[in-house]
């Protein structure tokens, strides 16, 4: 029976594993021992037991980043990713047992930040949060006043270039209609707090939004305005997904979902007038930026399909 040798224990000592976390920038605090990759946060009861769920739970077995082949627990550089986490349950077996336990005591699956799983997870709890918020502005809509269309198109571009045109919303003002100001401050990977000025007629007026992603999906802003500000109600969605039938590397089908109503009586009368202009000049400005992005589209956008109208 081979044995097993474990890793001299001076290598292993508080002071020196959490050096080694520090001095790697692992996404940890070493504070509260904790885990900061994102899905994850769990918590241990010491730091080497942290530094194996460092080295361990959130590996990309594909790269090959000196990191990704690096144990945080005793500062060994292995060859390969999957040669590190060889060597992690080998070489450090009892710690792993630890890690077991105290993983049990705490929430969700550890999942690599980028694998499947995790983007699934990500993906299906941001389009939970577009429901709920989609749905409690709905319970606040105000019908005699408010306006919304929305359509579907297949366009020539794919799912990745769209999202991008749509969600840089620091761009609007160089290409979307009546917008003269767009700025945005990042709140994180998956929101934007943008800060928009509209001029159209006699609407001059600025207003906030906040903008939820999940790339490459779907991006939704909502108002985000106290009360008092431009508008009562303003509810953008645009989702991209695979064309039916088609190219989906070249190619996807957008649905643009829009909706909104001014606090003011009088904008809204004259937004009515105008409304045809409003609505049909929204997606023609973004397919536009994304030629001047991208370049020629690889066929032309399919007629809109009007699923929404009401002005």
């Amino acid at each position: 029976q081979m044995t097993i040798r474990s890793c001299p224990q001076e290598t292993m000592q508080s002071g020196i594993v959490t050096g080694r976390l520090r001095g790697k920038g692992a996404d940890c605090d070493l504070v509260n021992l904790a885990c900061r990759v994102n899905l994850c946060g769990r918590t241990f009861d010491t730091v080497q037991v942290l530094a194996w769920h460092m080295s361990y739970s959130h590996t990309d077995l594909s790269s090959r980043s000196s990191n990704a082949s690096f144990c945080f627990v005793c500062g060994h550089q292995m060859g390969t990713a999957k040669g590190k986490v060889a060597h992690l349950l080998s070489k450090h077996r009892d710690i792993f047992q630890q890690h077991h336990t105290q993983c049990l005591n705490q929430r969700q699956i550890v999942y690599a930040p980028n694998a499947p799983g995790a983007v699934r997870i990500r993906e299906s709890r941001m389009e939970d949060e577009l429901i709920a918020i989609k749905e409690r502005h709905e319970s606040k809509r105000f019908f005699d006043n408010q306006m919304a269309y929305s359509e579907r198109r297949v366009v020539g571009y794919s799912r990745e270039q769209m999202f991008d045109v749509v969600a840089h919303v620091e761009k609007y003002h160089e290409f979307v209609p009546w917008c003269v100001r767009s700025t945005v401050s990042h709140e994180g990977p998956h929101s934007q707090l943008a800060h928009l000025e509209v001029g159209f007629q006699i609407i001059n007026a600025s207003y906030a939004s906040r903008v939820t992603l999940v790339r490459p999906s779907v991006v939704h802003s909502v108002c985000a305005d106290p009360d008092g500000g431009l508008f009562r109600v303003l509810d953008t969605t645009w989702r991209f997904s695979a064309p039916p039938g088609g190219d989906s590397v070249n190619s996807c089908r957008i649905h643009f979902d829009l909706s909104f109503e001014f606090r003011s009586a009088v904008h809204a009368r004259i937004t009515h007038l105008f409304f045809d202009k409003v609505v049909q000049q929204q997606v023609s400005a973004f397919l536009d930026r994304a030629r001047s992005i991208h370049g020629p589209p690889s066929h032309p956008p399919s007629a809109p399909e009007i699923l929404k109208y009401e002005a």
